[in-house]
């Protein structure tokens, strides 16, 4: 199975850039700590955790093995594995995360298995199954996610997902159920609903929260994207707790998203609090351009504006180039209105470069930086990384 090494410092740092630059040794970790006890055998037989007999595989897997290295050196390095193949009918997808033992040797930590299946002309089932270890190294189920897509007249589609997890015992029981529904009303207009379930006390479940979309296309061109969001009352009817309006409008200049929030206060009332303005742009051949202003009434989503209006309050800038040669360079800058300084402008609080380049056939080497303004405004370094990749 192919194999890629991590070692990567993450500085103790909030905001955008964990999301933009990856930890997948602390995602990892957080889900590995939702799992405890032994695993009941009848689980073992149905989600097919322990490892079955090799099967004849049907297509050539596709893998990919790359290491990642952080030079300012100190998390737990890690190794990861991705292997695509069909078998059986099945398309199944691979994936093992390593970290070293006492001795040092690189053992199996979470092991993310997703089989994709037809049932049959109308219906896909994807299974999806974490295993980590328990603290005796012995392998053990984490999570189980079962997703069946079925196809319904007219065009739409249906979609049920169910999540397990142990309970104390070590027995699956589910914590979670997704009921999503996609149904187009014409050719302009379509609507899609998203129904969250959990444990009651009756053992059952409820419905506890609830997502609306509709999305129009409308005769001037732009796109219209309405999303409603509910939870049930003291009297089990829905309640709407949040709103966002988006129209996307295209023209010869680039693309322009404006989406408009509207929240709940302690009064009970639906405001506006913030509104998101997306540009992109083509700036010349092989460079494009992308800058996202926030707007909120409150200063870094905390303190309140004493006008309750709203104010620009973060910036991302974004410019991506690619080269001839297949080298891709992307600069990223996060602008920041401070709460000690709701008056002044905003200021530069991130700042990251990443350059990924070919350097063979199938293989890409990609280096990534990025940067932190110290007290005076300065910026220093605060995260680097060099990754290879190769695809087989």
């Amino acid at each position: 199975m192919a194999k890629s090494q991590t070692h990567s410092r993450f500085p103790n740092r909030g905001g955008a850039f964990a999301a933009w630059c990856g930890a997948p040794l602390l995602v990892a970790m957080c889900i590995f700590a939702c799992g405890a006890g032994e695993q009941a055998a009848t689980a073992q037989k149905r989600y097919g955790y322990h490892r079955p007999k090799a099967k004849k595989q049907t297509e050539a897997a596709a893998t990919i093995e790359s290491s990642r290295r952080d030079t300012t050196g100190a998390v737990t390095p890690t190794r990861t594995g991705k292997t695509v193949f069909e078998t059986s009918g099945k398309k199944v997808s691979r994936e093992v995360l390593e970290t070293p033992s006492i001795d040092g040797r690189f053992e199996g930590f979470l092991e993310t298995e997703e089989e994709t299946v037809r049932i049959d002309a109308k219906t896909i089932r994807v299974i999806r199954r974490r295993v980590g270890r328990d603290a005796d190294g012995r392998r053990k189920i984490i999570e189980v996610k079962e997703e069946d897509q079925t196809a319904l007249p007219g065009g739409g589609l249906r979609v049920t997902r169910t999540f397990s997890t142990p309970d104390l015992n070590g027995r699956l029981e589910v914590t979670r159920k997704e009921v999503q529904e996609k149904i187009p009303v014409n050719f302009k207009v379509n609507k899609e609903r998203i129904t969250i379930f959990r444990p009651d006390i009756n053992r059952g479940m409820s419905a506890v929260e609830q997502t609306e979309r509709t999305s129009e296309q409308t005769e001037d061109g732009a796109l219209e994207v309405e999303t409603e969001r509910r939870v049930p009352d003291a009297n089990g009817r829905w309640e709407t707790f949040e709103v966002r309006k988006q129209v996307v409008r295209e023209s010869p200049g680039g693309t322009k998203a404006t989406e408009d929030i509207y929240r709940r206060g302690a009064e009970g009332k639906i405001s506006l609090t913030d509104r998101k303005v997306t540009l992109q742009r083509k700036v010349k051949e092989g460079e494009e351009e992308e800058t996202v202003e926030t707007y909120s009434v409150n200063i870094e989503g905390r303190t309140r504006y004493g006008d309750n209006r709203l104010h620009l309050d973060r910036r991302q800038h974004t410019v991506r180039t690619t080269s001839s040669d297949g080298t891709e360079r992307t600069v990223r800058e996060v602008f920041q209105r401070q709460t000690t300084a709701a008056t002044e402008k905003l200021k530069l609080t991130e700042r990251g470069v990443e350059t990924s380049r070919p350097t063979g056939k199938n293989r890409r080497e990609t280096h990534r930086t990025v940067y932190f303004p110290d007290p005076d405004g300065r910026l220093k370094k605060g995260l680097e990384i060099s990754s290879q990749e190769t695809k087989k």
